[in-house]
């Protein structure tokens, strides 16, 4: 089910079976409006709504960097609001791009610290079933 989309940059997605929030980004060049329009507020709402207790980030085909103003929002507000949301385990799902996966680990560093367990798979029937574990 879709939830949000940046245009040319990340679709959002529930997956019901697994009670998470699935971004698919295929391109970290956003502008942090938008991408705190797009985590904070919309997914992050329904999240809340839906009792999401995951968010998978796949960045498998992503390209590009988060610029260090997303990155210090995600440092200071992103993980603490996902773990006041009930979100319990982050999920990356790793790109083939070293900047890329350099962008994805400068971020997650920040799950831990919120007490979000953070769990890197290769691909999303992996994520899925690693969840259906976790029950």
């Amino acid at each position: 089910m879709p939830i949000h989309e940046i245009p040319g940059c990340m679709v959002a997605e529930w997956n019901e079976q697994s009670k998470a929030v699935c971004d698919t980004w295929t391109n970290y060049t956003v502008k942090t409006e938008q991408y705190r329009e797009a985590i904070l507020e919309k997914e992050l709402a329904f999240a809340k709504s839906h009792g999401a207790t995951a968010w998978i980030m796949d960045a498998r085909i992503a390209k590009g960097a988060f610029s260090q103003e997303i990155l210090a929002l995600i440092q200071a507000e992103v993980f603490k609001a996902f773990a006041a949301a009930g979100i319990k385990y982050f999920i990356t799902l790793k790109s083939g791009s070293a900047i890329t996966n350099m962008t994805i680990n400068a971020y997650s560093v920040h799950a831990g610290p919120a007490g979000i367990k953070l769990v890197d798979l290769p691909d999303m029937p992996e994520a899925v079933k690693w969840l259906k574990a976790q029950k």
